[in-house]
């Protein structure tokens, strides 16, 4: 049977409530950690791959506290950078609320 990954997200917030419920005030060091781990040069793909299956899980661990839904967040900041690379002008928009002059 294939999972979606919205089914995966799903599983891994409540496997992540109950992994770092006792150690819950050391996540964003770890968050901090494993992404710079990730994009850290002298590192094998594998060891990559392992760091950021642990960086999604301790993210999903925010989304599920704060009651993120990743999904249309991760769509909208998507969308926002595709308009940011056909328009610098968007930029400025986003990030001040305000065309640059």
């Amino acid at each position: 049977m294939t999972r979606h990954f919205e089914e995966v997200w799903i599983d891994a917030e409540k496997v992540a409530e109950e992994y770092y419920k006792k150690d819950k005030h050391l996540l964003p060091s770890q968050v901090k950690y494993l992404a710079n781990f990730v994009v850290s040069e002298n590192i094998s793909n594998s060891e990559r791959e392992e760091h950021m299956g642990r960086l999604l899980l301790a993210l999903s661990h925010y989304s599920n506290e704060y009651n993120i839904n990743v999904w249309p967040i991760l769509k909208e900041a998507t969308d926002n950078a595709k308009l940011e690379m056909l328009d610098p002008e968007v930029e400025s928009v986003l990030q001040d609320g305000e065309p640059t002059k």
